[in-house]
């Protein structure tokens, strides 16, 4: 029989490894955890509800936060700053090259700056050592003297410093024109990258991000025949994620009472039943992809619990090898937390078995121990002393030393035969509390009651 139910289980074994194998993963959400989910989530209202300073706002909280995103939430949430002009100049570089060149761009013009400020300072200095030496001009210096001489020197000063600056206005404008033109590549990027993220959104079921994030666009970069084509299959994808939500919400109302009841595994055949259903009612190959990767979420819990009871079933397996009894109490709260576990039966058996072989294990070191401690007495006398004892016959006339002599025990052997004893007496106690079966029960009756009566002798 236990040979039998193992071989049986084995196909069932085989087809849930391959269903997990071929199950659809477009549940791209579980990459991220919960509060990553639930930024992205107000990320994308914003957006649907046109709120760009909110979107912003949301938008690069997000991206400087520590929450564990998916690619598509981090493209997604980029593309969406890009469109609602929020995003860091040139972070919608998509080469390399061009973020290099933006950087020295932005260096050149620090430095530009840092210098034309550097000379802006000496002209504004100069023109107030002027104006001190002048009471702001109007008091001629004399001719020759200091402050003629001062005066001089911080005009040429100031002559130097105009020229510098002027001289600076041609790589400012270049630079300025160079960082358009980088920007206006970043800009024209923007189209494939929305496409990429749309794709992303449509595989992942975003639905509803993806229509949002293809509004935005069709409103802020203007028409685009490519985007306008996404749009329409993300409206049509609405539609049918309209149709997909009724359709789980059927499932889950088919298969509520199996899972308040705990039958998972069942719920589970009555959810493959319906999928397949699902798959002959309709044509819609959209709609199939959609409620079996809704499906693949587990809204319900069902494979979660199933995971659960198979982990469950491994460890009092385990346990059943060392400790049968504890094996057997967790096998109580099992069956009552997974009451259609396929596997119940076998492990029941399981439990059973380990109990019988630890049950043949102790009796037969029981049977061991109680011929060693019968070798050390008179078989005959020890026989017709435990008779004599079991009848309620005078036995205890003599003294117990001269009762141990009478029956042929080695004064030598009486420690060791009381420490068996008291082992034996503790074996005993162990197989009736697990339970004997009826055709060992006149064997251990009668081992019971010779130690018994060698304990009262042994006192």
């Amino acid at each position: 029989m236990p040979v039998f139910l193992l071989v049986s289980t084995l196909p069932s074994a085989g087809a849930d490894a391959l269903e997990d194998l071929l199950m659809p993963r477009v549940e791209a959400s579980k990459l991220s955890d919960e509060r990553a989910n639930a930024a992205w989530r107000m990320v994308v209202e914003a957006f649907h509800r046109n709120d760009m300073e909110k979107a912003v706002e949301l938008g690069k909280a997000f991206m400087s936060s520590d929450l564990k995103t998916s690619a598509y939430q981090l493209l997604g949430v980029k593309v969406m700053l890009g469109l609602a002009g929020g995003a860091d100049s040139g972070s919608m570089f998509v080469s390399r090259a061009d973020n290099e060149e933006k950087k020295k761009l932005e260096e050149e013009r620090a430095s530009i700056t840092e210098r034309y400020q550097e000379l802006a300072t000496i002209y504004r200095d100069a023109d107030a050592r002027i104006n001190l030496l002048t009471s702001n001009r109007t008091r001629p210096v004399q001719q020759g003297s200091t402050n003629h001489l001062e005066c001089l020197r911080c005009a040429r000063l100031m002559e130097d410093a105009k020229s510098g600056m002027d001289a600076l206005k041609r790589p400012v404008e270049e630079n300025k024109k160079k960082m358009a033109r980088l920007e206006e590549k970043a800009k024209s990027g923007m189209k494939p990258q929305t496409l990429e993220l749309l794709d992303m959104l449509i595989a992942a079921d975003e639905i509803e991000a993806a229509f949002a994030i293809a509004n935005t666009y069709i409103r802020t970069a203007g028409n685009d025949l490519d985007i306008a084509r996404k749009q329409q299959d993300v409206v049509r994808l609405r539609e049918v994620g309209d149709k997909a939500a009724k359709v789980m919400a059927l499932l889950q109302e088919e298969i509520k009472d199996l899972v308040a009841g705990k039958k998972y595994w069942e719920a589970w055949a009555k959810t493959g039943q319906f999928l397949d259903r699902v798959g002959q009612l309709n044509h819609d190959e959209e709609l199939l992809k959609m409620v079996r990767s809704r499906t693949a979420l587990d809204p319900l819990g069902v494979r979660k619990k199933m995971i659960e009871g198979e982990e469950s079933h491994r460890l009092i397996k385990q346990h059943a090898a060392v400790d049968f009894t504890r094996a057997w109490q967790d096998f109580v709260v099992f069956e009552s937390a997974y009451p259609d576990h396929p596997g119940r039966k076998e492990l029941e058996l399981h439990i059973a078995t380990a109990k019988a072989r630890s049950l043949d294990a102790i009796l037969s070191q029981l049977d061991f121990d109680f011929q060693d401690v019968q070798r050390r007495f008179n078989p005959a006398k020890l026989s017709a002393y435990a008779t004599e004892t079991a009848s309620g016959g005078g036995a205890a006339a003599a003294s117990s030393s001269q009762k141990l002599l009478d029956l042929g025990l080695a004064p030598a052997d009486v420690r060791l035969v009381h420490s068996k004893l008291q082992g034996m007496n503790a074996a005993v106690g162990m197989v009736e509390k697990i339970g004997v079966p009826q055709d060992r029960m006149v064997r251990l009756t009668e081992i019971k009651t010779t130690l018994a009566a060698l304990a009262t002798l042994l006192q």
